[in-house]
């Protein structure tokens, strides 16, 4: 009897699995599928609404794998401007994804006000703290222009 419903729970969890799996995989293979499905497409701008991206003495740093101790300062206005301006025109749909942050590229944000970003480009997701410290995961629907402009940037930096 004991057999029985060991077998019959793994069967279900593998069931499950290959559903949950399944779901992943085509919302991967197919963006746009979920962009009809979330009607809601965010920008950085609507999700950190107290955020003043306009303030012209920001301070922007990268930290490209968070356990190397480097890290890249934007020192340049116009540098900053290009990458603050790319991260403004990222599209974003809710996600319940979170990934570990030591997969991920780090982007401190001193505006008026210090954010801290997470970026991951092979998930094409992005998290942050909000206004009210609650932890946000995003996919991003537009990532490829922005995650081209991060890599040549921290590759000239290094």
């Amino acid at each position: 009897m004991k057999k029985r419903i060991f077998i019959t729970a793994i069967c279900a969890l593998v069931i499950l699995g290959a559903f949950m799996g399944g779901r992943l995989y085509e919302s991967k293979q197919n963006p746009t599928v979920t962009q009809e499905k979330n009607e809601n497409i965010y920008t950085i701008k609507s999700i950190l609404t107290e955020a003043d991206f306009d303030i012209e003495s920001t301070e922007l740093s990268i930290r490209p794998d968070p356990l190397e101790g480097y890290k890249v300062d934007v020192k340049t206005e116009e540098e900053r401007k290009i990458i603050i301006k790319e991260l403004l025109d990222l599209k974003l749909i809710p996600s319940y994804m979170t990934y570990n942050f030591k997969e991920g590229s780090t982007i401190k944000l001193n505006l008026n006000q210090n954010f801290t970003i997470f970026v991951y480009e092979r998930e094409k997701n992005i998290y942050f703290l909000d206004d009210s410290n609650g932890i946000h995961s995003y996919n991003i629907i537009n990532s490829d222009k922005f995650f081209n402009i991060l890599n040549s940037f921290t590759d000239l930096s290094n």
